[in-house]
């Protein structure tokens, strides 16, 4: 729940800092104009800043996606932002951790609640700074005077301030001359009248709340600064010119040597003495048309930047469709089918979609296909489906090959259709409503026309549709329990039906006999039931499989079709309210759901002669949005427990080696995917960090690997992407691209004729540096990098401009930036330092295992006089820690 809510935070915060910018660029246009339209101006980034809706506009100025991260980027394998802004998209996706299987949590998950804990305490730092300040100030006023109405004498501050919501206060310092105290009162009082003691405490929450994003900070200081001018302008206006000169001088008399109130929320007093002086001096009172304009400027600004870019095509809005047209031949040529069913409505769909509501027993809502432009209409197929909560609706239109054209979603009961992304798509279809299809062996099979679902929460209650006629329109939704059976007519009239066959020849194929697949899935559950009933301290009387889906076969991975099975099941307590929900535990109706960190369970078979054999689990989560990401996740899955061996490619490999920006050395492992020789492309497969941790490349296509490199290879042969074969070029395109590293061919090195055992072995990180805190009670130890640069090496040193007057010993150490890297040694780690003979005074390294003596020979060093060290690394641990002699 946090979490989303700071996904939420940083959407608003993205979004508002285009608008800032965009006041940022009006504020400079308007610089001679009176401040009070600037002032106005902000209330657009503060309007950003709170609200996460908004309205959708033809007019929007907004150059990117409003909504940049998804919710659902806590639960996908290849997390993603989509700003709208391809280079910043990259940039950041590059950066985004990938789930692997191994991991029991999403990185992401990881990583995003440590920003929440981050962003939670830079708030409460920020609150408590400011409720402290002002419960310091409200000390400072206890000896204040009253001296009428509102109005105080302080003689404990210097500059005069407004203090309060409900009831503000002036506070004037003392000593103020007549003119002077006019002046600045009547300032402070169209403070009052304008409420900006209250839209400042109100922006000063925000800042809290956005305190990460330094443009926030800027819109605060700037609105502040605008909000002041505007009423000294407000006061020259009142009075008139003549008093401008005076004016101005009462603002210097505040100017010089004396604090004001600071970043208090319900405190605010005069700052920005010279800009304001300036802007008193040049005030001049607009004219009417040129107030005119400018307010018909801001206005179309403010709907630019207040409304959200429309995302389609202003022809598709569904329409109402009149039902009175649909007595007759509504069904046309493809069987009505339900998207979605509980016990309040239905959701079906039958040359259109409509939304039947159970207990008024009417049709609420529908929409017409028509409505969509008819050239995707035209041109392309449409397919329809709700998500598993019935909230929302999805349109998807693919061409004949298959291929997503577009997609476009609408709340349930709303009209207004919004376009899509490829990858929310993927998300929204994992997440759709889930039906079966009767068999022959099923009583409802010649009834139900579509699929069966059966009701949420339930054991034996379904609903189906079925009708009497092929052309008349006679649909009626049918509920079924063992205890009733209950009919709803949408459509038409009672009628008998009156062809069979053709009603026989439209029903829907069934999906394959699952009934091994049925019987694991059983035994899955029941597992499920017994882990549960064990380490839980409630207990569980009943279970269900809600859900039974097949959602991809693999033929070509191993001798045998694999497939992979979404399975959906519940799990139903004596008493839910003596359920405490872990993680991954959802509750319907009563029903404990699982849904784990890492996304729903599939059921991995490989389809033998004899039937099924079941392999184990793989989760949702992995699977990536495309069918490559599917093959790669379970590749992963296969390898480790020994299905497959541990490449994708078993020919020729080269294996490269590459520093990361951290320092650590990682392992490249290409491959020819498509042809073997001189005239085959190549392609990373793997990679492997300094911590030896693997990570497989998924292209993330829809299309399996082998099929995708088969294509690469046949655009090589036609004369395209040259640099397929170039390895060094493949390389560094994947560690710059995909990795978002900066290196150049010189900070590569390749191994040819490498071998699986090669690339498996751990790589071997080496710094140069400086050690500091390295305790005993700790295996963990910091290190300042710096570089080691020596004589021979000139054309650094030109780099680094510098001369053999900066090396009289021959070397150099560059050390620009004191960033420190944390490091873990253990029992096997080696210490190699300096340490005089006992017979003589020569120095000779010493060799150790025993950190006490390591310890002991850093701690005869002052802090911030020890000598350089190299540390080695593999696999996460320090394995060498050798001093770097110092002549």
């Amino acid at each position: 729940m946090l979490e989303r809510l700071f996904l939420e935070i940083l959407n608003m915060s993205f979004t508002a800092s285009f608008v800032i910018c965009f006041v940022m660029i009006t504020r400079l246009l308007l610089k001679r104009v009176p401040k009070i339209f600037t002032y106005v101006i902000w209330s657009i980034v503060l309007f950003r800043l709170i609200c996460p809706f908004s309205i959708e506009s033809i007019m929007s100025l907004m150059p990117a996606n409003t909504k940049p991260i998804s919710q659902e980027i806590l639960y996908t394998q290849t997390p993603t932002i989509h700003t709208g802004l391809n280079n910043m998209d990259q940039l950041v996706n590059n950066a985004l951790p990938v789930a692997t299987i191994e991991a029991s949590v999403n990185p992401m998950q990881i990583w995003t609640f440590i920003g929440l804990i981050v962003w939670g305490v830079g708030v409460v730092i920020l609150l408590a700074y400011g409720i402290f300040s002002l419960i310091k100030l409200k000390r400072k006023l206890e000896t204040s005077r009253h001296e009428e109405n509102n109005i105080y004498i302080t003689a404990q501050l210097e500059v005069p301030f407004v203090l309060g919501i409900v009831h503000p206060k002036i506070y004037l310092p003392e000593g103020l001359l007549p003119d002077e105290k006019h002046y600045i009162l009547l300032h402070e009082q169209i403070h009052i009248k304008r409420y900006d003691h209250i839209i400042r405490l109100i922006s000063f929450i925000v800042v809290c709340i956005h305190w990460f994003n330094p443009l926030v900070w800027a819109a605060f200081f700037m609105a502040g600064k605008d909000m002041e001018m505007s009423c000294d302008e407000a006061v020259i206006k009142s009075l008139g010119n003549d008093v401008k000169k005076a004016y101005s001088s009462s603002l210097l008399s505040f100017a010089v040597g004396k604090r004001h109130t600071g970043l208090i929320p319900l405190a605010f007093g005069e700052g920005s003495t010279k800009s304001r002086v300036k802007n008193v001096l040049s005030y001049k009172k607009p004219s009417f048309w040129v107030v005119s304009i400018i307010l018909i400027g801001i206005f179309l600004l403010s709907v630019g930047l207040l409304t959200n870019p429309i995302t389609f095509s202003t022809a598709l809005v569904a329409k109402e469709v009149d039902l009175t047209k649909f007595e007759s031949s509504i069904i046309g040529s493809e069987m009505p089918r339900i998207l979605y069913a509980d016990r309040n409505k239905v959701i079906f769909e039958a040359s259109g979609v409509y939304v039947y509501d159970l207990k008024k027993e009417e049709l609420v809502c529908s929409y017409a296909f028509e409505s969509f432009d008819t050239q995707l209409l035209k041109n392309n197929k449409v397919f329809v489906f709700s998500l598993a909560d019935g909230k929302q609706i999805i349109w998807g239109f693919e061409d004949t090959a298959g291929n997503d054209v577009k997609a476009y979603s609408c709340i349930t009961g709303e009209k207004n259709l919004m376009e899509v992304s490829k990858e929310l798509m993927a998300t929204y279809q994992k997440n759709s409503f889930s039906c079966y299809y009767p068999n022959e062996n099923d009583e409802r099979y010649n009834q139900s026309f579509g699929a069966i679902t059966m009701l949420p929460g339930t054991q034996d209650e379904v609903i189906y549709l079925t009708f009497t006629s092929v052309e008349v329109a006679t649909i009626k939704i049918v509920y079924e329990s063992s205890l009733e059976h209950k009919e709803y007519q949408v459509f038409g009239k009672q009628q008998e039906v009156t062809n069979k066959q053709e009603v026989e020849e439209m029903r829907p194929t069934p999906q394959m006999e699952a009934s091994p697949i049925q019987e694991y899935a059983e035994q899955y559950v029941a597992e499920m039931f017994e882990s549960y009933s064990k380490y839980t301290t409630f207990k569980l009387v009943d279970s269900k499989i809600t859900a039974l889906n097949k959602i991809a076969t693999f033929t070509h991975l191993t001798n045998a079709p694999i497939e992979l099975w979404a399975i959906e099941y519940r799990l139903l307590p004596d008493n839910i309210g003596n359920v405490l929900l872990a993680g991954g535990m959802n509750t319907i109706d009563g029903w404990i759901t699982e849904n784990g960190d890492m996304g729903k369970p599939i059921l991995v078979f490989s389809i033998e002669n004899g039937g099924p054999e079941y392999l184990g689990v793989l989760r949702s989560g992995y699977l990536g949005n495309t069918l490559s990401g599917q093959e790669v996740a379970l590749r992963q899955f296969l390898e480790k427990s020994g299905k497959l061996p541990k490449e994708t490619y078993s020919r020729e490999h080269i294996l490269v080696k590459f520093p990361l920006s951290t320092g650590e050395t990682c392992k490249l492992l290409l491959s020819q995917p498509a042809q073997k020789g001189s005239g085959g492309i190549w392609c990373v497969e793997r990679w492997m960090d300094g911590n030896g941790s693997i990570y497989y490349d998924d292209p993330q296509v829809d299309t399996i690997l082998m099929e995708y490199y088969e294509g690469m290879q046949e655009a090589y042969d036609k004369g395209e992407m040259p640099w397929l074969v170039d390895t060094k070029n493949v390389a560094l395109k994947y560690t710059n691209k995909v990795l978002g590293q900066m290196l150049t061919y010189k900070d590569i090195e390749l191994i040819e004729n490498a071998s699986l055992s090669d690339f498996q072995q751990l790589p071997v990180s080496i710094y140069f540096g400086y050690i500091s805190d390295f305790q005993l009670d700790t295996e963990l130890f910091h290190f300042d990098r710096a570089e080691w640069v020596t004589s021979s090496q000139e054309e650094r040193m030109n780099e680094l401009n510098l001369s053999d007057a900066d090396m009289p010993n021959g070397f150099y150490i560059y050390n620009p930036k004191h960033y420190l890297d944390t490091f873990i040694v253990n029992e096997y780690t080696q210490y190699h330092f300096m340490k005089k003979a006992k017979e003589s005074d020569e120095l000779n390294e010493y060799t150790t295992t025993d950190k006490n003596e390591f310890y002991n020979y850093l701690s005869g060093y002052e802090e911030g006089s020890t000598p350089p060290f190299w540390v080695q690394t593999q696999g996460g641990y320090v394995t060498n820690i050798r001093e770097q002699y110092l002549p």
